[in-house]
């Protein structure tokens, strides 16, 4: 069979490889300047969601001086928003409710149609606060955004 030569032993996967790529495309724990370039608005169709038929805007962020390898880069970062209020179990707001009202403050739009804030974001740089939680049981490593705020 013809592979190329590629009849030799490979190297194996380690799990610091595996850890390594799992974690290649997260944000580091931070706060960092961003400015949203874009958002896209759905409603949530997954009936086990607290969100079921609410509308959530996804926005698309460029976080900057995000360090990379000791250089400071511009890295792209997803965080979901809306204006509807929903409480998790346990009474708390859920995040997307959160920074929705979190967004609203920052960009001056509060009592405005939610579209306005969003639009207004596309202007105005703003302060991700954004936390990196690792792989656990079950759970895969992921970026959490815990706040936004102003400058």
């Amino acid at each position: 069979m013809m592979n190329g030569g590629l009849d030799q032993d490979w190297d194996a996967v380690t799990q610091a490889d595996v850890d390594a790529a799992e974690l290649g495309d997260l944000i580091p724990t931070g706060t960092y300047e961003g400015l949203v370039q874009s958002y896209t608005k759905r409603i949530v169709e997954k009936e086990e969601s607290p969100f079921f038929g609410l509308p959530i805007a996804r926005l698309t962020v460029d976080l900057f001086d995000v360090p990379v390898n000791d250089s400071p880069q511009t890295r792209k970062y997803f965080a979901d928003v809306t204006s509807a209020q929903v409480r998790q179990k346990d009474g708390r707001v859920a995040e997307p409710s959160r920074l929705g009202a979190q967004l609203a403050r920052h960009t001056n739009t509060v009592g405005k149609p939610f579209g306005e804030t969003l639009e207004t974001a596309l202007v105005t740089r703003l302060r991700f606060r954004v936390r990196l939680s690792p792989a656990k049981d079950r759970y895969e490593a992921r970026n959490w955004t815990d706040a936004i705020t102003a400058l």
